[in-house]
């Protein structure tokens, strides 16, 4: 399993068409790519503009392939002229541990992360 964490500074007038963007690629990767097994845009809470990708791959053949797919590629092209930074900050990470359920404190049962992942992993 790879996983990617990726940090992303938008400037602020390309803020919406950004998130349109993200959003696109990122519904796309997990509908799309069978080795994708999650895709997360996070927003930071204190800077509005600074974005965070949270990427689980089944393996390094299934994150190659999901920059091949035309829905990245769109993603590339477009946001390129959109970021503060020239280049994001990338990290590729290894899963510690995953849980695959846990309660709330009121006792709702929640999956973090998907029950796809878990799979994968064992």
């Amino acid at each position: 399993m790879v996983v990617l964490h990726v940090t992303i500074q938008v400037k602020p007038e390309h803020f919406s068409e950004f998130l349109e963007v993200a959003r696109y690629d990122a519904e796309h990767s997990e509908k799309d790519e069978t080795g994708c097994l999650r895709f997360d845009v996070i927003q930071d809470r204190d800077d509005p503009n600074r974005f965070y990708f949270y990427e689980v791959y089944r393996d390094e053949a299934a994150l190659v392939a999901h920059r091949q797919t035309p829905h990245f590629k769109v993603y590339f092209e477009k946001t390129q002229p959109w970021l503060a930074a020239l280049r994001p900050g990338v990290n590729l990470v290894t899963p510690a541990l995953i849980t695959e359920r846990k309660r709330t404190k009121e006792g709702a049962e929640i999956s973090w992360p998907s029950k796809r992942i878990a799979l994968a992993i064992q």
